[in-house]
């Protein structure tokens, strides 16, 4: 890992001689992956309750505890399948990391698990007609070392996957998607591709917190904090990948934290 304390990057064009689909479409590499991560969520496992007990829904039909990996690795295989082809793209800017990205993950992580432990959101959101919010953020909370404690390389192999989904996959695709493009567009629609990273105003600067709370509004208060110190991070290092660590950094130690204090809902 490469350190790079503060240095102002500047988004340049995918290498020469390089045929990718992402020269013709330059969007591509910060919206595709994230869109196709999001649609194959539908075809995941849902938990139901049968009178024989829980089980899964899938493609219409009843399924074991197995249901859930299976769902979730095609989910994660077909976006990781998205991202090697866009692959040349993602050097646009170059792989570097600060050791102040690696602070804010830890802090972050602690501010995610403290403010989720306060429960506010179940305390205050139905008070002001909001209950039913935090259910859209209901979480599969699926527990692996119960579901396949009896099938020791499965279970093996669904850690394995897990965590390359938590710790990778899902923080480059969410900040290129939110920070890489979003932020920027904001800004200026027609340019936006050649405005550094870093460069905000009051809109864009808020659009992250917003962006947190609607899709984790069962974490509402803990998912504003953290994009909200993200975003701060992406100011003071105008470092992409910055964000990227600071991302991975929270999402793998959580995970971490999950597998051994239980608190499934987390994941």
């Amino acid at each position: 890992m490469q350190h790079s304390q503060g240095a102002n990057q500047q988004p340049g064009s995918p290498p020469e001689n390089t045929v990718s689909l992402a020269q013709k479409y330059p969007w591509a590499v910060f919206i595709l992956p994230f869109v196709v991560y999001m649609l194959l969520a539908n075809i995941e496992p849902t938990r139901v309750e049968l009178d024989a007990g829980p089980a899964w829904k899938w493609f219409g039909l009843y399924w074991n505890d197995l249901a859930y990996p299976a769902g979730y690795t095609i989910r994660l295989a077909v976006t990781l399948l998205v991202m090697l082809t866009l692959y040349a793209s993602y050097r646009q800017f170059p792989l570097k990391f600060s050791l102040l990205s690696v602070v804010v993950g830890i802090v972050g992580v602690i501010l995610w698990v403290g403010l989720c432990k306060l429960d506010i959101e179940e305390k205050l959101f139905p008070r002001i007609g909001l209950g039913s919010f935090t259910d859209l953020g209901e979480r599969a909370a699926y527990n692996p070392l119960e579901a396949l404690g009896g099938y020791p390389l499965l279970l093996c192999g669904f850690l394995v996957v897990r965590f390359i989904g938590l710790a990778l996959v899902v923080p480059i695709i969410e900040e290129f998607i939110l920070r890489g493009f979003i932020v920027r567009f904001v800004l200026n629609p027609e340019e936006w591709l050649s405005l550094p990273c870093g460069v905000v105003n009051r809109v864009s600067l808020a659009l992250p917190a917003v962006y947190g709370l609607l899709t984790h509004p069962a974490e509402a208060l803990a998912a504003v904090v953290w994009f909200s110190l993200v975003t701060w991070l992406m100011v003071r290092t105008q470092n992409l990948w910055d964000c990227v660590m600071a991302h991975a950094v929270t999402n793998l130690l959580l995970g971490i934290y999950v597998l051994t204090s239980g608190d499934w809902e987390l994941w």
